[in-house]
């Protein structure tokens, strides 16, 4: 790889490891040498599962890609079908009882059937409070060392004004239905 692993798999006597560098890479776990690389993302790569003959990679750039691997040999995995659903990165993935559930950075869980590769539930946590577009555009114009700090500081910010609209939420009267 040409940056950082962020994770790695098992699968009978092969390892597959995924990067920042969007490849995943196939090693022989009896000689330790890489025999396959292959790069479909756009984005790193952050989870790996095998499951049965599939294996599955997730990205920050939203996607999870099912791999066929019951090929002939292990160096020719092909790609059977990519699942979209997530709005933003992809971080975690893990497997219970014939479903995929996958953890993203738009804060959602999503539980996908393995048949038909569609979203059976989605898991929400606190909806993300949006910063002003002026203030989103002001933050993309400064150099990096400066738009840091500035977000550090919006951070509590956001939160507070979560906590606000939390307790204004609460604090209403509930809606009388003719």
């Amino acid at each position: 790889h040409r940056d950082a692993l962020r994770c790695c798999c098992i699968w009978r006597d092969s390892l597959f490891t995924g990067s920042l560098d969007r490849t995943i890479r196939l090693w022989s776990l009896a000689s330790g040498e890489c025999v396959s690389v292959v790069q479909e993302h756009s984005a790193a790569v952050r989870a790996l599962i095998t499951v049965g003959d599939s294996l599955f990679s997730a990205s920050s750039d939203t996607t999870i890609i099912e791999w066929d691997l019951a090929c002939e040999s292990p160096e020719d995995i092909v790609q059977m079908r990519t699942l979209h659903a997530h709005t933003d990165g992809i971080f975690a993935l893990c497997e219970h009882d014939g479903h995929l559930y996958s953890g993203s950075a738009d804060r959602t869980c999503k539980r996908w059937n393995l048949r038909t590769g569609k979203v059976t539930q989605e898991y929400t946590s606190r909806k993300v409070i949006e910063l002003p577009s002026v203030v989103l555009e002001w933050l993309t114009r400064l150099p990096v060392r400066e738009a840091l700090p500035a977000v550090c500081w919006l951070r509590p910010l956001a939160r507070v004004h979560a906590f606000y609209m939390d307790v204004v939420a609460a604090a209403r009267p509930p809606s009388v239905h003719a």
